[in-house]
């Protein structure tokens, strides 16, 4: 069980800490003040070495379309360039995930494609990289992993590729 929840630079949220989890947690608030991306980002952190969740928190949300344009959603303000930063504290371990975007960004998008209020520029990004920390003692140093999901097009399929290491997977069950 969590007892403490960090969350920075993560959809709505531009920082949040909750302490003192219980057993059961209820979060009561108006439409669109966050209460999902709270629940999005304790279920990211619970398996953050799986590339393939950011993918799923949006499917949650009914965006279906999964394409090079779906990664920009998850950071706050829509500014990737900020890095999502999320980390829960258990009992005898601390858990960190950083989300960054794939180094080979910077296409810019029209604005006419995406209406921003925001003086961020969004950008096209074709996958995100998961810097994954575990710390299982404190006087341990933390373990990393760090896993990279990327969008190739194959006949107008987009294909994830998740990479941890030497491991390297591509999955072909998203269809544009």
């Amino acid at each position: 069980m969590y007892k403490k929840v960090t969350i920075e630079n993560f959809r709505g949220i531009t920082h949040l800490e909750i302490n003192d989890f219980k057993q059961v947690n209820l979060f009561v608030g108006e439409n669109n003040c966050g209460k999902t991306s709270i629940l999005e980002a304790l279920f990211l952190i619970t398996g953050p070495a799986n590339a393939v969740l950011p993918l799923h928190i949006n499917m949650f949300r009914d965006v279906n379309i999964i394409d090079e344009n779906s990664w920009i959603l998850l950071f706050n303000k829509l500014d990737v360039n900020a890095n999502i930063r999320l980390s829960g504290e258990l009992e005898k371990e601390k858990r960190e995930l950083e989300i960054r975007p794939a180094k080979n960004l910077g296409v810019m998008l029209s604005q006419a494609i995406i209406e921003s209020n925001y003086s961020v520029q969004p950008y096209t990004i074709n996958g995100l990289i998961l810097d994954y920390f575990l710390t299982k003692d404190k006087n341990q140093k933390a373990q990393k992993i760090t896993t990279t999901i990327t969008m190739t097009k194959d006949k107008n399929q987009v294909i994830p590729q998740i990479t941890t290491g030497a491991y390297e997977e591509k999955w072909y069950c998203f269809n544009r």
